[in-house]
C-alpha cells in the first residue's frame, strides 16, 4: 500500500449503515480492506421515507398529548380590548 493510499484512508468521511445483530453495515461498499480499525460517530438519521407531513403529524400528536398549561388568569374580550 503506497502512502497516499494510506493516507486517503485516515481522511474522515460519512457512511451511512444498518445496524443488524449488534454489527454496522454499511449501506454502499467502503472501499477499506477487512480488519482495518475505524472510530465511529454515531448519529441516529431520520427515515428515508419520513416528509414533512409525517414528521408534523408527529409533532400534533405529541403536542396533544402533551398540552402546555400555563395555569395563568383567563381573560374575558372585555378585559382584553381597551375601550376609550
Amino acid at each position: 500500500m503506497s502512502v497516499k493510499e494510506f493516507n486517503d484512508m485516515l481522511d474522515a468521511s460519512s457512511i451511512s449503515a444498518v445496524v443488524q445483530g449488534g454489527v454496522f453495515r454499511p449501506d454502499e461498499p467502503t472501499g477499506l480492506p477487512d480488519g482495518t480499525r475505524v472510530t465511529l460517530v454515531v448519529q441516529r438519521s431520520l427515515p428515508q421515507e419520513s416528509t414533512f407531513v409525517d414528521r408534523f403529524a408527529r409533532f400534533e400528536e405529541l403536542r396533544a398529548s402533551s398540552p402546555i398549561n400555563l395555569g395563568g388568569e383567563k381573560f374575558r374580550r372585555e378585559e382584553l380590548y381597551d375601550r376609550r
